[in-house]
């Protein structure tokens, strides 16, 4: 994946994506990072950008070439049902991640609470 732009709105990230889209070329949107507030306004919060990344990297100058302009056209278009089967796959892989990472989570604390059990009830004298 390939870093494009960040945006200030969500909706002008989610717009520049599905303009990719329409084009060919298979792009996401991510909560980018914090922008500071002006010295002056310190009461803000602090808002987040939304960045829009290219999926497949050789895909990355065509979306550079439409950030300029409507008129290029596209020399790695992606059919639409392939699209679908690629986000299909990232989002099970994410998925399978994200259950292991609990699956770890959920197994350190139980081992936490069950030395903090041992400690207590049968060393503390």
């Amino acid at each position: 994946m390939k870093y494009i732009r960040d945006y200030d709105s969500r909706s002008d990230a989610t717009a520049f994506k599905d303009k990719l889209r329409k084009k060919g070329i298979l792009a996401v949107t991510e909560k980018s990072r914090a922008v500071p507030p002006r010295p002056s306004a310190w009461k803000e919060p602090r808002r987040f950008r939304t960045g829009v990344w290219v999926v497949i990297d050789r895909q990355y100058q065509d979306a550079m070439n439409l950030r300029k302009g409507n008129t290029h056209v596209v020399e790695n278009p992606l059919p639409e049902d392939e699209m679908l089967r690629l986000e299909i796959e990232v989002n099970s892989v994410i998925a399978e991640r994200s259950n292991k990472t609990m699956n770890m989570v959920v197994t350190i604390l139980a081992l936490g609470l069950i030395g903090t059990f041992v400690y207590r009830v049968f060393l503390s004298v």
